[in-house]
């Protein structure tokens, strides 16, 4: 319990108020305590403002918390571990409000051992600012109606607050201080600031004024602001400012320097010089660095030369001190021929040759142009030649050099027209015959030169790549060549003879055995195998069917083909009354002729009609030389296709058109396309 009466403890010292709600008329329920004078917590307290002046606006806070008094439970005894809302009703007195002036002011959690806790404990602080606007002068009284809600507990009381408003004086002093100052700085610390600053109020008369920078101090170069205040009897303050600039003025001393003479020239800009640059001092900055132009260890040219050396204080004050030196040419130039170079004839004159022009350089005059002789793009012979250079300065002093060309022929001759890679076809076992035209060559000294190319134009190649290289020297035994492919492929399949189609006869229900025998012969591998599906030899079933064969070279060209073989049965028949052989059998038209016929596949007699593919009439010009056969009339009306087993035979009675004088061919074909045909007349 200590610990939440400390906490309110500090909560009063602070300047707040503590309430504590309850009820004066409950002999047994939880409260909430308000204590506005900062003491330790107890019922009843109000929130005083004091003295507040009038036209102000004021706030403080008043602390809520919940407090423990009663019974352990009862209808007015928060729960253990409730969370109780505490809110604000109402506000009464004038100026006075809260923050916020109604609703929520939020939530107290208590300890979960809650009703085991002494009287007089206080849970939970919840701030409530309260606001004072001081319009109207006198006292101010009011209060600040509260509730605490946790589940069906309600507790509810009230926060007094009091306040007298009195008429105050708010006039701050008037301050007369000097305008903005400028001081010459008197060394590095700046320079002491003397000036006056007076105030002038109802009481006192004549307050004290205050700086932060006292007159008489020493203030720092550049620009300080100075800030004034004085406080009269009521404590209203006046401030003001002005600011106070140190300024340095006064450049630095620099000592004088003695001119430098008699400086020998080391190259075309002259001679570096060096020397000792003069010290220079400052009032405020005391010893302050000197940079001279052109500077200590620069190269000064031919003649004199002015040297100015600056110093800065740093403040923007510049002094300026003057030298002069002087440099003097006494030497000769020096003279730098090309190394030996060796160049590479063109013609069989040699070469025109072009060298790296000779240099010379002199103290004086600087760069000078040598003379060569044979001079450079001149035409140097084959071998080696010495050319001589030389140069002279402004002072006639003269150097000499030599170095040598040399005219040399390593350059082969230039090939041209090297055929571009060659594919032919294989016309034989050998390969092929292959022309090409072969390349010409050139070369720089000896002009055109004969080429050589192995193997030559004209020759048999073999099948597949071969590289033909060309060749061509010069007199001095510079070699070229160039090379090319021949590439001799065999692309062309064989030629395939393959055998007509075949029909041949069934020798039994499986058809019938075909023999035939393909060729194939190719340009490169002479005759190839053939291989056929179905092979020769097997057994082909009746009906036609088709044989593949082809025929694939070494180089993997592939010949096909095809051709049919046709097995068929054999059709006996027509039978009398029905003569064959290209007779024509007259017939009295309207009549009905008997056809009759039998179908074998080797010695094994057809007896279905499912074989019959087709029973045909077409009429046709009558021949008048065939031979003539009437037929004795047995029937009359067609009949279906029917297999007579008593004879053994197939029968279809043919009803005849009843036109006389027309000529018709009827026959009669299986399936698998065996026929037998007859002609009719009638009459």
């Amino acid at each position: 319990m200590r610990m939440y009466r400390q906490r309110w403890a500090r909560w009063a010292s602070a300047g707040v108020a503590v309430l504590v709600l309850g009820s004066a008329s409950a002999a047994w329920a939880d409260n909430v305590v308000a204590d506005g004078d900062g003491a330790t917590p107890v019922t009843g307290s109000g929130l005083s403002f004091g003295t507040v002046c009038l036209g102000s606006t004021v706030t403080k806070p008043a602390l809520i918390g919940i407090g423990r008094n009663g019974a352990s439970t009862g209808p007015n005894v928060f729960a253990n571990g409730a969370t109780v809302t505490v809110s604000v009703t109402g506000v009464t007195g004038t100026g006075l409000s809260t923050t916020p002036g109604s609703g929520a002011i939020g939530t107290v959690t208590l300890p979960s051992n809650w009703s085991a806790q002494p009287n007089n404990t206080v849970a939970g602080a919840l701030s409530l600012p309260v606001q004072l606007a001081a319009t109207t002068p006198g006292p101010v009284t009011g209060s600040v109606s509260l509730a605490a809600v946790a589940g069906s507990v309600n507790r509810a009381n009230s926060l007094a607050v009091s306040a007298t408003v009195v008429a105050c004086d708010t006039t701050a002093p008037v301050l007369h201080l000097p305008g903005s100052l400028t001081v010459e700085a008197t060394g590095p610390g700046g320079a002491v600031v003397a000036y006056t600053a007076t105030a002038d109020d109802e009481n006192p008369a004549h307050p004290t004024v205050t700086c932060d920078h006292p007159s008489g101090a020493t203030l720092p170069l550049g620009t300080t602001t100075v800030t004034c205040d004085a406080t009269d009897a009521a404590g209203n303050t006046g401030t003001g400012q002005f600011t106070v600039t140190v300024a340095d003025t006064v450049g630095p001393v620099i000592q004088p320097v003695a001119d430098i003479t008699g400086v020998e020239a080391t190259g075309p800009d002259g001679a570096v010089v060096t020397y000792q640059a003069p010290a220079a001092t400052d009032a405020v900055a005391g010893t302050v660095p000197v940079s001279c132009t052109p500077a200590s260890g620069a190269a000064f040219p031919l003649g004199t030369t002015t040297v100015t050396c600056t110093a800065s204080d740093g403040n923007g004050n510049t002094s300026q001190q003057t030298f002069d030196v002087t440099v003097q040419d006494t030497q000769a130039p020096v003279l730098a021929v090309p190394a030996d170079l060796t160049a590479e004839a063109t013609s069989g004159d040699g070469a025109d040759v072009t060298y790296p022009a000779a240099s010379a350089q002199d103290v004086v005059d600087g760069a000078i142009t040598p003379t060569c002789a044979p001079a450079s793009g001149s035409t140097f012979p084959l071998g080696v030649t010495e050319v001589t250079c030389t140069a002279t300065d402004s002072a006639h002093n003269t150097a000499t050099g030599t170095f040598t060309v040399t005219v040399a022929d390593t350059t082969p001759p230039a090939i041209t027209g090297t055929p571009a890679d060659i594919t032919a076809e294989a016309t034989g076992p050998d390969g092929a015959t292959v022309s090409f035209t072969p390349p010409t060559a050139t070369d720089l000294v000896d002009g055109t030169v004969a080429v050589e190319c192995a193997p030559g134009s004209g020759g048999s190649f073999p099948v597949g790549a071969t590289t033909v290289t060309c060749s061509a020297r010069d007199a001095a035994g510079n070699t070229a060549g160039s090379t090319f492919q021949v590439t001799v492929r065999d692309t062309t399949p064989p030629s395939l003879t393959l055998t007509a189609d075949q029909v041949i006869t069934a020798t039994g229900p499986d058809g019938a055995v075909a023999t035939f025998h393909p060729e194939a012969t190719d340009l490169v591998d002479g005759s190839v195998p053939v291989t056929c599906s179905p092979a020769s030899g097997a057994t082909f079933a009746i009906g036609t069917t088709e044989v593949t064969c082809s025929a694939t070279d070494h180089a993997g060209n592939t010949a096909q083909g095809s051709f049919k073989v046709m097995v068929r049965r054999t059709i006996s028949g027509f039978y009398q009354p029905v003569d064959m052989n290209r007779v024509i059998n007259t017939i009295k038209g309207g009549s009905t002729v008997p056809l009759k016929f039998e179908v074998f596949a080797g010695p094994v007699e057809a007896t279905t009609t499912s074989i019959i593919a087709a029973i045909s009439v077409k009429q046709y010009d009558c021949d008048p030389n065939a031979p003539l056969d009437p037929i004795e009339v047995t029937a009359a009306g067609n009949t279906s296709l029917r297999y007579d087993s008593t004879g053994g035979q197939y029968v279809y009675n043919w009803q005849t058109p009843k036109t006389k004088g027309l000529c018709y061919q009827v026959g009669v074909s299986t399936v698998d396309g065996a026929t037998v045909i007859a002609l009719f007349r009638t009459t």
